[in-house]
C-alpha cells in the first residue's frame, strides 16, 4: 500500500501531466480559496466562487513540487479529505482533456463555417513523434515543410486535377 507521501507525489505528477498535455492547471483562488481550473495561457483567472478576476500568480497550484515534504503528508494512511482529493484531481485531468478536445472541435467548426478546409490539419505531434525536438522546432519544421514552393505547387496541381475530375469550369 502506498504511503500518503507517495500518493501526494502521484498527484503532483498528474497535475504536471495535465499542465503539459492539456495546458490546463488546477489552482486555488488567491482571494476565496475555491478550487479552479484554468488554461495556462490566461494571465487573469475569473473565479466562479467570488466573482473576482485574479492574476494567475496569485492563485497557487493545487499540487506542486515540494508539497510532498510537508509534515501533513508524512502519515501512512490518507484522511478522508485526502481520498477525496485523489478523486478530484484524476477527474480534473480527464475533464481538462475533454474541454481541450471540445475547444478544438469548436474552433474547427468555426473555421469550416468561414470556408476553411479543416479535414487535414497538421500538429507539432506529427513532428515530435518522429523527431527529438522542441515544440518550437516542430513549428519551424511544419512552417518550412508546408510553406515551401514545391508543397504549394503540388497542392495547386491536386486542386486543379480534382476540379477537372468533377468537370468544374475554371474561372
Amino acid at each position: 500500500m502506498k504511503t500518503v507521501r507517495e500518493k501526494v507525489i502521484e498527484q503532483i505528477r498528474l497535475q504536471e501531466k495535465m499542465q503539459s498535455l492539456a495546458k490546463v492547471n488546477l489552482v486555488t483562488c488567491g482571494n476565496c480559496g475555491a478550487t479552479l481550473l484554468h488554461e495556462l495561457n490566461e494571465e487573469q483567472i475569473d473565479c466562479f466562487a467570488c466573482g473576482n478576476m485574479i492574476d494567475q500568480s496569485d492563485c497557487p497550484d493545487y499540487w506542486y513540487s515540494g508539497l510532498e515534504n510537508s509534515e501533513e503528508y508524512n502519515r501512512e494512511e490518507p484522511t478522508l479529505y485526502g481520498k477525496l482529493i485523489d478523486i478530484e484531481v484524476n477527474e480534473a485531468v480527464e475533464l481538462s482533456t475533454i474541454i481541450k478536445q471540445e475547444n478544438i472541435e469548436n474552433a474547427k467548426k468555426l473555421l469550416k463555417s468561414e470556408g476553411y478546409y479543416i479535414d487535414s490539419l497538421w500538429t507539432t505531434d506529427d513532428v515530435t513523434e518522429n523527431y527529438n525536438c522542441t515544440e518550437e522546432q516542430a513549428q519551424e519544421v511544419l512552417d518550412s515543410a508546408l510553406n515551401n514552393e514545391a508543397t504549394m505547387q503540388q497542392i495547386w496541381d491536386a486542386i486543379k486535377c480534382s476540379a477537372e475530375d468533377l468537370k468544374l469550369k475554371e474561372i
